[in-house]
C-alpha cells in the first residue's frame, strides 16, 4: 500500500478511535519535500484512560524515526511541532492504562 502525501493545510487522522492496545504505530504519511514542515496535533479520547502516552515521530527513510512529539495528558491535547525536513510522519501509542478509544488530528502547515 503507497504512503498517503500530506498537502500543506490539510488536516488527517494518525489515529482515528483507535482502541488497539499499545504499542501500536498509525498510518505513515508522506510529506512534501520542497520546504520546512510545521504541524499542529490534537489528541481526544472516547473515555477518559487512566494513562496514556503517545509519540509523534518523524523519518527520512521510514526506517529510523525520531520522537518530536509527546502526549501524556489523559484528559487530550494540543500541541504543535517543527520545522522539520522530513519526508515521513507518523504516531505511536507507546502505552495506554485503561478505556478511551484514542483521535489524534494532524494538520501541517508552512
Amino acid at each position: 500500500m503507497p504512503t498517503e502525501l500530506i498537502q500543506p493545510g490539510e488536516q488527517v487522522k494518525l489515529f482515528d478511535a483507535n482502541s488497539v492496545a499499545a504499542p501500536v504505530n498509525s498510518a505513515e504519511f508522506a510529506l512534501p519535500t520542497a520546504f520546512a514542515k510545521y504541524f499542529s496535533w490534537t489528541t481526544r479520547f472516547a473515555s477518559v484512560p487512566s494513562a496514556v502516552d503517545i509519540d509523534i515521530e518523524v523519518s527520512t527513510d521510514k526506517v529510523n524515526w525520531q520522537v518530536v512529539g509527546n502526549s501524556t495528558s489523559t484528559a487530550g491535547e494540543t500541541g504543535t511541532i517543527g520545522p522539520t525536513a522530513a519526508g515521513f510522519i507518523r504516531a505511536r501509542k507507546v502505552s495506554q492504562t485503561g478505556a478511551g478509544a484514542i483521535t489524534l488530528t494532524l494538520i501541517m502547515s508552512y
